[in-house]
């Protein structure tokens, strides 16, 4: 009976401490899993927000804190917000119209777009940083799509802006294809295309000729 006895006291030690190292290594585990889903969690939010900046034109500083892009991303969109309540009537609709043009002709770049056609595609060549059309592209625009058979028969136009890894950055080359891109759109869908009828795509490229061009294809 005294053996017996001895033998219980000394196993009770031994299962203290298997469980205390198990506790311990689960603890560990569980650490590192929070650090672990608390950055993918950064991480996720971060381009989230990247994705939606983009989407409304206002970049992101790459430095700032996911709070700051956050902030700025929803005082962006109020703003967008707000301007897209409906505007009272003017009283003089004609002076009205005249100092909305006179305010665009200002903005209006200096260096222009060149548009080159064919029947079945159109192809404008930017200005370095310049992502919005002139009046001579715009009307280059206007030609191609009543003049081009192709074009007027066309199932889809897609808007193919290239970004070329030739120049400068990545993400400064991919940011301008993506307005101009999207600025195109604009424009074939005021111009009178359906909007379901136009696809817009960004593509890398490696040729120096591709550099700050976007095209229209009639498919």
């Amino acid at each position: 009976m005294s053996a017996g006895s001895d033998n219980e006291d000394h196993s009770w030690p031994a299962f203290v401490d298997a469980l205390t190292t198990m506790t311990m290594i689960l603890t560990f585990v569980m650490l590192i899993l929070s650090v672990a889903i608390a950055s993918l969690a950064q991480n996720v939010s971060k381009y989230v927000i990247d994705q939606i900046s983009e989407a409304i034109g206002k970049p992101v500083e790459p430095t700032a804190s996911a709070e700051k892009s956050t902030r700025d991303v929803i005082e962006a969109i109020e703003k967008l917000k707000a301007a897209a309540k409906p505007v009272p009537l003017q009283t003089q609709p004609v002076e009205q119209e005249k100092k909305i043009e006179a305010t665009v002709e200002e903005k209006k770049p200096v260096d222009k777009v060149a548009a080159t056609s064919t029947q079945t595609m159109l192809t404008l060549k930017y200005p370095v940083r310049q992502s919005r059309l002139d009046a001579t592209a715009e009307a280059e625009l206007k030609t191609f799509l009543e003049t081009s058979a192709a074009a007027k028969s066309a199932k889809v136009l897609e808007v193919r802006a290239f970004a070329s890894l030739a120049v400068g950055s990545i993400s400064e080359a991919k940011r301008f294809a993506y307005y101009r891109a999207m600025i195109l759109r604009s424009s074939l869908i005021t111009a009178g295309i359906p909007a379901e009828k136009v696809n817009i795509q960004v593509e890398l490229s490696n040729a120096a000729e591709d550099t700050d061009i976007a095209r229209i294809y009639a498919k």
